[in-house]
């Protein structure tokens, strides 16, 4: 392909969102979060090759305090997307709406 199309995103985000729930899970076991909904909040970079580099949690604010940020970064390392010529330079603000229990 020559570029990612935002369905790329998409449907990468479906096939990989998953991957954050052990992280989700521990945060959850130490008090650090409540069960409840949580828009989370996402930077990355897609490379040419699909996979990702600087994936980072942005938000909300009353998680960055918590052990998400690393774990998020950490998981998001793992993330592939379809290779493209040009990648997608970044992916900024990315909303994921995920339910803890």
């Amino acid at each position: 392909a020559k570029e990612v199309t935002k369905d790329d995103i998409i449907a990468g985000i479906k096939k990989n969102g998953g991957k954050l729930k052990p992280c989700l899970t521990a945060a959850r076991s130490k008090g650090e979060i409540l069960p409840g909904k949580y828009k989370f909040v996402l930077n990355w970079r897609i490379q040419p090759s699909g996979g990702v580099t600087g994936g980072k949690l942005t938000g909300p604010r009353e998680v960055l305090g918590t052990s998400l940020p690393a774990c998020f970064s950490r998981v998001m390392g793992s993330w592939k997307f379809p290779a493209s010529q040009k990648g997608v330079p970044k992916v900024s603000n990315f909303p994921l709406s995920i339910n803890v229990r």
